[in-house]
């Protein structure tokens, strides 16, 4: 869709585009190690007297897989944010869009480098009066879309740099526990790469 156009939501007033990524630490990394473990194991070990067509097939087999996961992950971190007359809103491929209305958005807090979580990217969080967070901007990477998706809002805070304790007394339901708890979040992160990676390592020897 482009400005101008129709929608439920009302006439499209203003569009960005998000650029897609894959996230290297819980997607890409799991699956390499994994492959990297898996395929020697298949091919040295477990099918050592197989010929190298079967185990070629073998491998290919496990490297297609693999990019299907990613392009399915790739694909879910599109996104498009609309805004109309009532509405901000947020579609996503794969997933429901959200809809919110903006009689309900009571501040926009902007902030050109989101230093919440790893990539430090422009970020604009869209609250209600409670502050607990309605919408955001991620995966936008563009400033200039982040502050104009903002100016939906009635009212906006602009930062610099928004950390973790700048939020506890202003907004203290904006950001979600593993932004507020990084170190946790971490080790939680860690832990689900390392479980991410003995289940490819078993589902490949298993499988194949």
């Amino acid at each position: 869709m482009l400005v101008g156009d129709v929608t439920e939501q009302g006439t499209v007033l203003f569009e960005a585009r998000a650029r897609t990524r894959v996230l290297v630490t819980e997607a890409v990394l799991p699956m390499v190690i994994g492959l990297g473990l898996g395929i020697p194991y298949v091919v040295l070990i477990r099918n050592r007297d197989g010929s190298a067509a079967e185990n070629l097939l073998i491998s290919s087999l496990a490297v297609l897989v693999c990019a299907g996961v990613l392009a399915f992950l790739w694909a879910r971190q599109r996104a498009v944010f609309q805004v109309t007359a009532t509405h901000v809103v947020k579609r996503r491929t794969l997933r429901r869009p959200i809809m919110v209305r903006r009689d309900e958005i009571a501040e926009a807090v902007v902030t050109k480098e989101y230093a919440v979580v790893r990539d430090h990217r422009p970020r604009a969080l869209f609250l209600a009066a409670d502050t607990s967070t309605l919408l955001t901007t991620e995966p936008l990477s563009d400033l200039a879309d982040v502050e104009a998706l903002a100016h939906a809002a009635p009212v906006a805070t602009y930062l610099e740099v928004l950390r973790p304790e700048q939020t506890v007394q202003r907004w203290p339901l904006m950001l979600p526990w593993s932004h507020r708890h990084q170190r946790a979040a971490a080790v939680v992160t860690g832990g689900v790469v390392v479980v991410a990676t003995l289940v490819a390592f078993v589902i490949g020897i298993t499988l194949f």
